[in-house]
Order: C-alpha cells, then sequence, then structure tokens
C-alpha cells in the first residue's frame, strides 16, 4: 500500500477530510430540515385559544393540508438521508459490491447492472427536484394575513368559576374579519396550495429512489450471505459427522442442487 506518489498525495488529502457524506445525502439533509421548518412555521399560525369564523374555515384547512404535505416531505428526505448517510465507508461499500456481483451472477443478470444504492448516493436530480420544489413555495403572504387575523380576532379565556359564561359574551367569541381580509387570505392560501402541487410526487420519487436503495443493500448483503453459505456447504460434503446436521437446516432442494441435481 501506498506505493506510488499518486497513492501519497490522495492518502495526505484522505487524511486531512476522511470519507464525506454524498451530495444527495447532505442535499437531502438540507430540505427535510427546511421543509420541517416550514410545516412548523404554518402550524404556529392556528392559534389554539382562538376562535375562527366560518368564513375562514377553507384557507384554514388548505393550512393544515399544507403542514401535512411539508410533514411528508421533511420525512421522505429524513428518511433518505437517515439511511445513505451510513454509507462513507469503501468497506461497506465493497460489501455491498462483492454481495450485489453475487446476486447478479446467482440470478444470471447482466453483470453490469448497478444496485440502486449506487443511483441513491450518485444522484443529481430526484432530491435536487424536491429541494426545487420546496423553495417554490411561497407562505409569506399566509403568514402576513394569518399574523392580521390572529391580531384581530380575541382569543378565548376559560371564565373562573362563578363569574359570567364567556360563550354566552359574543364579543368574548368572535369578532368581524373584513371581507378584504377574508379574501387575501384565500388568495394567499390558494398560492400556498398552487406551490405545494408538485411536492407529492417529488416526494414520492425520493421515496421510492430509498426504498429501491435499500433493497439492493437488502438484495447484495443476503447474496454474499448465501454465497458463503454455499461455498460452505460444498466444503462440507464429505463431512459425514456433520451431515445430518447440516441436512437438517439446510433445505433438500439447495443439497440436491449442489450433488449436481441428483
Amino acid at each position: 500500500m501506498l506505493n506510488t506518489p499518486e497513492q501519497l498525495a490522495a492518502f495526505r488529502e484522505l487524511n486531512q477530510s476522511g470519507f464525506t457524506a454524498s451530495a444527495s445525502v447532505t442535499l437531502a439533509i438540507s430540505t427535510a430540515a427546511a421543509a420541517k421548518l416550514l410545516a412548523d412555521q404554518l402550524m404556529a399560525l392556528l392559534l389554539p385559544d382562538v376562535t375562527y369564523p366560518d368564513s375562514i374555515t377553507g384557507s384554514l384547512n388548505a393550512i393544515r393540508t399544507g403542514v401535512n404535505i411539508l410533514n411528508n416531505v421533511h420525512a421522505a428526505g429524513d428518511g433518505f438521508a437517515s439511511y445513505f448517510v451510513t454509507f462513507q465507508s469503501l468497506s461497506e461499500l465493497l460489501n455491498i459490491s462483492t454481495g450485489w456481483a453475487c446476486y447478479l451472477k446467482g440470478e444470471s443478470l447482466p453483470a453490469e447492472s448497478a444496485p440502486a444504492l449506487a443511483d441513491a448516493l450518485g444522484d443529481t436530480t430526484v432530491v435536487a427536484d424536491l429541494q426545487k420544489a420546496l423553495a417554490a413555495v411561497n407562505a409569506t403572504s399566509v403568514v402576513t394575513a394569518m399574523n392580521e387575523i390572529n391580531a384581530t380576532l380575541p382569543t378565548v379565556i376559560a371564565a373562573p368559576a362563578g363569574s359570567f359564561d364567556a360563550e354566552k359574551d359574543p364579543e368574548a367569541t368572535s369578532a368581524s374579519l373584513s371581507d378584504d381580509l377574508i379574501a387575501s387570505l384565500a388568495s394567499a392560501c390558494s398560492e400556498l396550495e398552487t406551490g405545494l402541487k408538485t411536492l407529492t410526487d417529488v416526494s414520492a420519487a425520493v421515496i421510492k429512489l430509498t426504498a429501491n436503495g435499500k433493497q439492493s443493500v437488502e438484495l447484495a448483503k443476503r447474496a454474499f450471505s448465501y454465497a458463503v453459505s454455499v461455498a460452505l456447504l460444498n466444503s462440507m460434503k464429505g463431512n459425514a459427522a456433520m451431515s445430518a446436521a447440516v441436512a437438517s437446516v439446510t433445505p433438500a432442494a439447495v443439497l440436491i442442487a449442489l450433488d449436481g441435481g441428483e
């Protein structure tokens, strides 16, 4: 090892930085965090101690739907990052590569087929599309309108025992919102919904990429384990002392295949 000037130079560079997470993982982390921040910001606009009039129920439901979508974006990005961030070791990648080669050979698949893990780590479009779609969401107008509404509507405070019942006092539970303010919130929510439309589809693409990557890793690990098992079985074919034990844990079809189908 380290027998050439190039290898020595590479070693010194690596010794300074170490291996890092892939760009797709780094982007997924930041995108998930941004989605969670925006979801929390929108949810904070819906005050539990304010009674909102029916005239803005549709807009409030649109905000709640937006929060759910943003939480799904967070889950998609976080799920991708949490799983693939662990693949920063070349030894781990080599193990997957070896196992994947066993899987392709064992199933008579093209040797040049790459595992979906490689697609996920090297991704430059799927996670980026999610980040771009999230960046296009503009909630500023919703925040402005809701802040004005929350400042206009009174909060409902539980009346102490023996005092008047706040529900019997219309001024304590309701306030008039101007038509302009209601329309402003509706317009802002419509803008928010338009921005959120593509998030569901791009989130699904990230989830699919994550699932495919996980599946390829599982296939590779299982294939490596089974390939080693077949080699061990082959080495123990002449071991009469252990033949009964081996047969007890090995499917008969495996032993028959190892004996040439006899």
